[in-house]
This record gives C-alpha cells, sequence and structure tokens, in this order.
C-alpha cells in the first residue's frame, strides 16, 4: 500500500474474513411562550439571561464542523517521501503542526521509507501548494506510530492540547487529506482506550478514515488535539482507531528537551531498536505473568493467553470425518510498522487437539507429522538475515515428548538490532489416538526471550 496508511490484521486468515467535554446534544433548555407568560417578569429575564448564557457558551465553545475545519485548516499539511522535491512520491499521509518553529506530528507509517530504507533514497517533504518543504525527523515513538519533523518555515497557528480525553459517545473530528484529493473533516464518535498486549494502546473511533488521513489530526469540539489519525480495522464499518494524545506529549517533550536535534541514520536506527527492546520486555512480561489457570481443549491442558491478547476457537474434521481437530488461535493484532513489508513486536500461536476417529495407527501417525510439515512460512530476506533452523526431540516438564521444528533470523540493524523472529512447530509423540501440535510465530525479540516463552508454552501443555 504506497498510499502509507496502517491497516489493522487479525493474526489468522479466516478472522480476516470474519477484525474532557460533553456532548452538548443530549440536553435540551427550551421554554414555551405561554410557560414564559406566566413567570413572573423578574424570573423571566433572569431565565431568558441565563438562556442567553448557555446559548453564547455553547457557541463559543464547541466550533462545530466547518469552525473546526477553519480553525485547524492553516496546520494541516500533506506529507510525502520521495527522492528528491520535484519527484512523484513514493508514500504520503498528513501531518499538522503542533510548535511555531515549525515541527509537524505524523505517524511514523507515514515516513518510515525515509527511516529504514537501507539505501537512503527517500527523503520527507511537506506539501504545501506547489511547494515541497524538506524536513527532517526530530524524533519517533514507532511502538505507538508517531513521528516529529521539523521544516525551515515558521507558522503562525500551531494546534493544541485537549487538557482531557472527551467523554465516552463525545463528538470528535478527524482531518486529513484522504486518497490524494482536497483536505477533509470526518464527523465521528469517542470510544474510549483500546488496548492489545501490554504495550499497544490507540483511541477507539466511530469514523471512516481513509488512506493517506494517517498522521492527521483528531481533535474534540473546540478544536484542540485528542490523538493522532493512525488505522482502520481491516473489514470493519467504521471502526478506526487515534493514537492518544498522551504519547504525542510525550515525543514533543522529549525532542524539545533535544532541543529539537535532527536524528541521522545511526541515531534513528538506535532509537529503534531501543523502543523495540522495551517493548519486547514489556510483552514477554505479560505473557510469563498471565493467568495461572490453564485452558481446555479435548483431551488436554494449555497455556491461558494474557486478557489483552484477542482469542479465537474452532472444531474441524475431514470430509470422511476421520480425523477431528479443536483448535485455539490467540495473537497479538497490533504490530509496529517499520516498512511497507516489515512489521515487528508481535506474536501469534494455536494449540490444535488432533483426535483419531477412524484411521489406523499408521495412518494418524502420517497425517500427524504431515502437518508439521506444512507450517513454515517463506522467510525473505528483506529485512532479516539467513535464518538458522533446527529439529530437535524435547520432553516437557509433564513428560509428554514433543517433536520440535524450528526457524530464527536475526533482523539486519535498520529493523532493530539484537532482534530476531521465530517461527515453530512443536507436534506430540506419544502413543494412541491423540495428538496435540503447538505453532508459534514470533517477531521483534530477543534470541532469549524467544526460547524463554517457546519453553514456557511447551511446558503448560498437560494430558487431561
Amino acid at each position: 500500500n504506497n498510499h502509507a496508511t496502517l491497516v489493522n490484521y487479525s493474526p489468522f486468515e479466516k478472522q480476516k474474513e470474519a477484525l474532557s467535554p460533553h456532548s452538548h446534544s443530549i440536553f435540551t433548555l427550551k421554554t414555551s411562550k405561554r410557560e414564559q407568560k406566566d413567570l413572573p417578569m423578574k424570573c423571566a429575564l433572569v431565565l431568558s439571561a441565563a438562556l442567553g448564557f448557555v446559548s453564547m457558551a455553547l457557541a463559543s465553545d464547541d466550533l462545530g464542523g466547518k469552525g473546526v475545519m477553519e480553525k485547524l485548516k492553516p496546520s494541516v499539511y500533506q506529507i510525502k517521501t520521495s527522492v528528491s522535491a520535484t519527484a512523484q512520491k513514493n508514500s504520503y499521509g498528513t501531518g499538522f503542526v503542533i510548535d511555531k518553529e515549525g515541527i509537524l506530528a505524523t505517524n511514523f507509517h507515514v515516513v518510515a521509507n525515509a527511516v529504514t530504507d537501507e539505501n537512503e533514497f527517500y527523503h520527507v517533504y511537506l506539501v504545501d501548494k506547489e511547494n515541497n518543504l524538506e524536513g527532517s525527523i526530530v524524533g519517533i515513538d514507532v511502538v505507538h506510530d508517531l513521528a516529529l519533523i521539523k521544516v525551515k518555515q515558521q507558522f503562525a497557528s500551531p494546534l493544541t492540547f485537549a487538557s482531557s480525553y472527551p467523554k465516552q459517545g463525545a463528538n470528535i473530528f478527524s482531518v486529513g487529506l484522504p486518497e490524494d484529493v482536497n483536505m477533509s473533516i470526518i464527523t465521528g464518535i469517542y470510544n474510549d482506550f483500546t488496548k492489545n498486549g501490554a504495550v499497544y494502546e490507540n483511541s477507539h473511533l466511530s469514523a471512516p478514515l481513509n488512506s493517506g488521513m494517517s498522521g492527521g489530526p483528531t481533535v474534540n469540539e473546540r478544536g484542540e488535539i485528542i490523538g493522532v489519525n493512525v488505522s482502520t480495522l481491516y473489514h470493519s464499518q467504521n471502526i478506526s482507531f487515534a493514537v492518544p494524545k498522551h504519547y504525542l506529549v510525550a515525543l514533543y517533550a522529549k525532542a524539545k528537551k533535544n532541543k529539537f536535534k535532527i536524528l541521522e541514520k545511526d541515531a534513528l536506527n538506535a532509537e529503534i531498536a531501543q523502543q523495540l527492546n522495551v517493548a519486547q520486555t514489556e510483552l514477554l512480561k505479560e505473557l510469563k505473568d498471565g493467568p495461572k489457570e490453564k485452558l481446555d481443549l479435548p483431551g488436554w491442558s494449555i497455556y491461558s493467553p494474557p486478557q489483552t491478547v484477542r482469542c479465537w476457537g474452532e472444531r474441524e474434521t475431514d470430509k470422511k470425518k476421520t480425523i477431528e481437530h479443536d483448535a485455539q488461535m490467540c495473537g497479538i493484532q497490533q504490530h509496529v510498522f517499520l516498512s511497507h513489508e516489515v512489521s515487528s513486536t508481535y506474536y501469534e500461536f494455536s494449540y490444535t487437539a488432533i483426535k483419531n476417529k477412524k484411521r489406523n495407527r499408521f495412518q494418524f501417525y502420517d497425517y500427524v507429522n504431515k502437518t508439521q510439515r506444512q507450517f513454515m512460512e517463506r522467510l525473505d530476506s528483506v529485512a532479516w538475515k539467513e535464518p538458522e533452523c533446527f529439529e530437535t526431540t524435547i520432553t516437557n516438564n509433564n513428560k509428554i515428548p514433543f517433536r520440535v521444528k524450528g526457524c530464527l533470523s536475526a533482523f539486519k540493524p535498520a529493523y532493530g538490532k539484537g532482534l530476531y523472529r521465530g517461527f515453530f512447530n512443536a507436534t506430540s509423540q506419544m502413543k494412541g489416538d491423540e495428538a496435540l501440535t503447538f505453532r508459534y510465530k514470533i517477531v521483534g525479540f530477543t534470541k532469549e526471550g524467544i526460547k524463554d516463552s517457546l519453553q514456557m508454552h511447551i511446558n503448560s501443555i498437560a494430558k487431561r
């Protein structure tokens, strides 16, 4: 997707097809002419004055769509990456001014090409009518998909941050330049925060965000920043997300303390590695500290994931009903966007109980072994070094033998030095008509963290 919009994907193909000011509109203040005639003159004057004051307060505080657009338009711009100021864009999104000294906020995924491209072909530009102003990156938060860019131009009307978040159900507005057309404003509803894994937190919006609006401001009815447009839920109806403003406030404060120093390639790589390392540590801790009680599959007990991790279950059988599968599939739906080809800092796993219904012992063992051979994904080399693969037999803490196959690939420096991605499949080797397979994909973690979490999952498996 060259429009630099981020789409949240469910971790499994089957699920892909399925994944503070009050709003004043609920209050009505009105008196009929008959009621006013029955009131003493003084009270009628006081009431009229009070109503006039409330009306003026509402008019001055809440701008409405037209007022919000007029307030924000001078401070919202298209942001593009390209090989030169006059070249066609390779990606684009929206950005907005938060400091009059030329500081704009946007999404990291809007400018990622200029950060992670090994050849350093791409640069960041602010598009101002016919002018393209080159920008420099002065701050990034890859986990929350934020970036700050600086251009050599002063601005008269930087946007301001709201002092608090809206109440759930309040009206909000999102502004951006969708699909490379005119600046647009979208009215939506604020639905509070949503968590996905220990490190991912977004504001949930009922609003139809479109490609190109990524990086634009989400504001309250007074035109104050409450977040940054970031993504939509794949195959949803108006389920969108914004990065909560407190992450942008923190990034801005950090960059300002650093005097908006331009981050060169080595500094950006180091910042990405440090942020991803902190995030993977928190996710691994959440996995380790998850619920102590186990979940049940037919004939088995398995690991119970944290509440912030999404899970699905299914039961399947083959056409002749000779084999029955009961599966639980879990994963983190949100990833760290590093490039259009590479995401990081997420995991997904599945446990599948396999029950033999009609096949003989040799046919059943052959079937189970084939399922293990089919799990591996293509290991491309866009962001990873050559994989190290292995195959071994281990016995877990509950004395169940497993045949384990797996591959580990190290990230290249631009995508997180010292981090890896791994694919694993563990299949029980017990005799009888039952087997269990565990599949695990984990991306953007240390080698030690991957090994520890794999052992934790396998050791959690017990026979019932």
